[in-house]
C-alpha cells in the first residue's frame, strides 16, 4: 500500500554498504534491489555523482526502521522524512569529490522545496540503532549546503552601530531619532540566530542555528 508523505521536515542520510565496484555495477545492484524494494529510499547518489529516483518523492519511503514518533530516537520517522542512500560503505572511507558534489547539490535542492532545515538533515543512526550510513559520511557539508541565509543585508559605517559589526559591537543601545535601536547581532542572537559576518562586500547574513 502507498501512503502520501505531506510536508517532510526531515532528511536521512544512508549509505548503501557497497565496495567499489563502478557506476555501471551499482546501477545494475539498484536495479536488483528496486524490484525487490520499490520503496526503499526516494534518491540514489552514485559514484560518480549522478543521482536518480527511486520511490517518488510525495510517497512515504521505508528507509528509517521508524514508522511513527514512539520508534524513533528523535522524531523523524518514514512518514514525515525524505530518505537520500549514497552508494558506498562509509563506514571503511570518505566520500570521493565526485559524489559528494552530487550529494551536495541534491540535499540543497530538496530542503530549499521543502524548507528542511540543517538540524533536520539526520544520519540514520540517529533515529535508529546502526551505524548508517558511516563514521565518515560528511554529515557536517550535507548540513552547510542547506544552511541558507534567512536574511542577507549590505552594512557600511553609518549602519555599523545600528547592524553591529564584530570588531565594534556597542556595549549598549544607541539611540537613534529619539528612539531605541538595539544591535542587529544581539537582536538576532537572543532570539536564538546565528550572524554571520562576511569580508568581502561588507554583507551580514542571519542564519538559523544548528547542531
Amino acid at each position: 500500500m502507498e501512503y502520501i508523505l505531506d510536508d517532510p521536515k526531515y532528511l536521512v542520510l544512508h549509505h548503501f554498504v557497497n565496495g567499489k565496484i563502478g557506476v555501471a555495477k551499482e546501477k545494475a545492484l539498484v536495479a536488483a534491489t528496486k524490484k525487490l524494494n520499490p520503496r526503499e529510499y526516494h534518491y540514489v547518489v552514485y559514484s560518480d555523482g549522478s543521482w536518480e529516483g527511486w520511490q517518488k518523492e510525495g510517497l512515504v519511503a521505508a528507509h528509517c526502521g521508524a514508522d511513527n514518533q514512539s520508534q524513533s530516537r528523535c522524531g523523524a520517522h518514514n512518514f514525515n522524512s525524505i530518505g537520500v542512500c549514497c552508494m558506498g560503505n562509509f563506514e571503511k572511507g570518505p566520500m570521493e569529490e565526485k559524489q559528494l558534489s552530487g550529494l551536495l547539490a541534491l540535499i540543497k535542492d530538496i530542503a530549499a522545496r521543502h524548507g528542511i532545515v540543517p538540524e533536520n538533515i539526520l544520519p540514520h543512526s540517529a533515529i535508529a540503532p546502526t551505524a548508517c550510513p558511516g563514521k565518515y559520511f560528511p554529515l557536517l557539508e550535507a548540513r552547510q549546503t542547506a544552511d541558507i541565509p534567512l536574511v542577507r543585508v549590505a552594512i557600511n559605517s553609518d549602519q555599523a552601530l545600528v547592524m553591529g559589526k564584530p570588531n565594534k559591537m556597542p556595549l549598549k543601545l544607541a539611540l537613534d531619532m529619539g528612539h531605541a535601536v538595539v544591535p542587529l547581532r544581539w537582536f538576532c542572537e537572543a532570539l536564538g540566530f546565528r550572524v554571520v559576518f562576511l569580508r568581502d562586500g561588507g554583507i551580514v547574513e542571519v542564519r538559523k542555528k544548528f547542531a
